[in-house]
């Protein structure tokens, strides 16, 4: 029979479950689809560099399936909730027996999903759907009590010995139609940012991502344990943005990284290690999300963290955005990330945690800050760097652990290059000063005074959280 095959973070040919079952399958071809459902991307704070990154994927991927005779055709919704309906109607239109696709798992999605399944399933048409983000299904790991892991290292050593169990981790090739079709595709909605700084910055295709990942093996990730936290080093892969859309797999990274270094995921060096973790921490936050789907629903995990006293500060989130705090790494970082759509992991952590400890601003405001401004926003990974920040989430940081922004500074910017190229008012300053300029050099640079003092701030937020242990 024919089969539509419904596209969304799985943007890509090789190692896609839904598309190889369909080539597998289809005797009479095949048609892809694409719900571009604008309302509800802004309803969940997609910002315009993400929706831009996505829909040049798309394009990209248009493009290729039309070389393999599968047209891509739109089922365009303004909310998840009419999106069964559209699939539907999209797969009678071209009379497709059956759907597959790749699961999501976010409460929302995972609705439409189920409600999808249910409209195909009362027309007569066959369905299937197949676990694809992870390395490790969130079904497959549980604790010794049958529950969702709460905490990293545990969940990481069980997820290495589910690997050496013999579970199928190596990505699948592109898969072949049986059947060309010669139907034209559909005409796909404009990227927003077209021919922008920032789109240039992120291209499109599976072959660009492949080529990132292979400098970042060849000519970093041996230092990666040392240099992963140096901004100003161009030390880490930048791959976050092509997984987030599932240009690439986490599997054919895994693979990548083994087949390079002759080793299975349980012995590889310590570089390659260090930065395969990064892909453990991944499947990791996502089970979070499926085993406690009330962080999708913007509550802290932890439940009592709800009586949290967040101040209502609007000047200082403003400052904070724009890169104003009078702090240079936490400045140069938010306007980088402005700039370029993306900011290097030590820095998240750095203006997170500035927000909400220092600032004391709830940390939902920087999550929502962060998936409208990112390329690579993405709920579970986002969610879960916050909460750790705020120390709200599972396996989070302490209360009362406290990045001083100054010390970050002089340890992971020591030359203060980062700084110089993102706070430019202070190139001039030389030396060990540009972590921390004096009164006369911030007035002769034009840049302001410390926001909040950090001994204060600190003991501030230290307060706030003892507050809820006293019952206040």
């Amino acid at each position: 029979m024919r089969w539509l095959v419904w596209f969304r973070n799985d943007l890509r040919l090789t190692d896609n479950p839904a598309l190889s079952h369909a080539c597998r399958n289809g005797s009479e071809g095949i048609i892809a689809a694409f719900n571009p459902c604008f309302n509800q991307w802004r309803a969940h704070d997609w910002g315009d560099p993400k929706i831009d990154y996505i829909l040049r994927q798309v394009h990209w991927l248009s493009a290729q399936l039309g070389k393999r005779g599968i047209p891509l055709k739109l089922a365009a919704t303004e909310r998840f909730e009419h999106t069964p309906a559209a699939l539907l109607s999209l797969a009678q239109r071209h009379e497709c027996g059956g759907l597959a696709f790749n699961l999501e798992y976010e409460v929302n999605e995972a609705r439409r999903d189920q409600e999808t399944i249910e409209a195909f399933d009362r027309d007569g048409r066959e369905i299937v759907a197949f676990h694809d983000q992870n390395i490790i299904p969130p079904s497959a790991l549980h604790t010794g009590e049958g529950s969702y892991y709460r905490v990293f290292t545990p969940f990481s050593r069980a997820w290495m010995k589910h690997l050496e169990d013999g579970f199928e981790w190596r990505p699948k090739p592109a898969a072949k139609p049986k059947v060309k079709l010669d139907l034209a595709a559909d005409r796909l909605p404009d990227p927003p940012l077209a021919h922008s700084a920032i789109s240039a910055l992120w291209p499109a295709g599976a072959d660009h991502a492949k080529r990132v990942l292979k400098r970042f093996i060849e000519h970093w990730i041996s230092d990666y344990p040392a240099q992963r936290d140096l901004p100003a080093a161009d030390a880490t892969s930048t791959l976050s943005p092509c997984l987030a859309a599932g240009v690439i797999s986490t599997r054919t990274c895994l693979a990548t990284i083994c087949d390079a270094f002759n080793a299975q995921p349980q012995h590889l060096p310590r570089g390659p290690a260090t930065w395969v973790r990064q892909l453990v921490w991944r499947d990791f936050y996502r089970h979070v999300l499926v085993g406690y789907p009330h962080i999708c629903r913007n509550q802290p995990f932890q439940h009592r963290m709800r009586r949290l006293s967040w101040r209502d500060a609007p000047q200082d989130f403003q400052a904070w955005q724009e890169g104003r705090t009078g702090y240079p790494l936490v400045d140069a970082a938010m306007r980088s990330l402005s700039a370029t759509g993306w900011l290097h992991n030590r820095l998240r952590m750095v203006v997170a945690m500035f927000l909400c400890k220092h600032l004391r601003i709830d940390w939902r405001c920087g999550e929502r800050h962060f998936n409208n401004t990112l390329v690579d926003a993405d709920l579970a990974n986002n969610n879960g760097g916050w909460q750790w920040s705020a120390s709200t989430g599972t396996d989070a940081a302490p209360y009362f652990r406290v990045f001083n922004p100054t010390t970050q500074s002089r340890r992971f910017d020591p030359d203060g290059h980062f700084i110089r190229d993102w706070c430019q008012e202070l190139a001039d300053i030389e030396g060990p000063a540009i972590h921390e300029p004096d009164a006369v050099q911030r007035r002769r640079a034009g840049y302001p005074e410390p926001i909040v003092d950090h001994g204060e701030a600190r003991q501030q937020a230290i307060n706030m959280f003892k507050m809820l242990d006293q019952g206040g």
